[in-house]
């Protein structure tokens, strides 16, 4: 997903819009709540309701994704994206965005259960489930925040040493299409 962002940011492609307005229609279309556009599609789009499904509207953005994500690399092994301030802007929103998730997660979630009866509060009571509930928050999104890291790291390096990027990319290449 933050390659995707990155790739949203960065890559100067027509594809970009579509892609950024199925990924937040499908998220939107996700909702539990009904919601304006959902009216829109029920009331619409012929056969939407007989297929409509909270996961089959995730399934967009899982197309979306690797798509956005193999472009950006495509651009990066052809030299299209360059080195500078745009891409560590770029670069620099999902990482500034998952510390701003492990520093106040609080703010972002309440981590109390409003679908079904919440059987860790019945159990433990409210304290001690928030407690749970945040360690295990807490050490996924630091988790993820080390492997974004990484991930801009390596997207820097790869955009800064171009030519060995490409030179590998060709190798691999010739080695798919043997003999080359």
């Amino acid at each position: 997903m933050a390659l995707f962002m990155v790739s949203l940011m960065v890559r100067r492609d027509v594809l970009r819009w579509p892609m950024l307005v199925v990924a937040l229609m499908a998220i939107v279309l996700s909702w539990r709540d009904a919601s304006w556009l959902t009216d829109f599609f029920l009331d619409h789009v012929p056969g939407f309701a007989k297929f409509r499904d909270t996961k089959m509207m995730l399934m967009l953005i899982q197309c979306m994704i690797p798509i956005g994500v193999g472009l950006l690399l495509k651009d990066v092994a052809d030299g299209q994206v360059k080195w500078g301030r745009k891409l560590f802007i770029a670069a620099g929103v999902p990482v500034v965005l998952l510390l701003g998730f492990a520093v106040l997660p609080t703010a972002f979630f309440d981590f109390e259960s409003h679908v079904r009866p919440d059987r860790a509060v019945e159990q433990l009571g409210a304290a001690r489930a928030l407690e749970q509930r945040l360690e295990v928050y807490s050490a996924d999104v630091w988790r993820s925040f080390g492997l974004v890291l990484v991930a801009m790291l390596g997207l820097l390096a790869a955009v800064r040493s171009r030519p060995m990027v490409h030179v590998h990319l060709r190798f691999m290449g010739c080695l798919a299409s043997w003999p080359c």
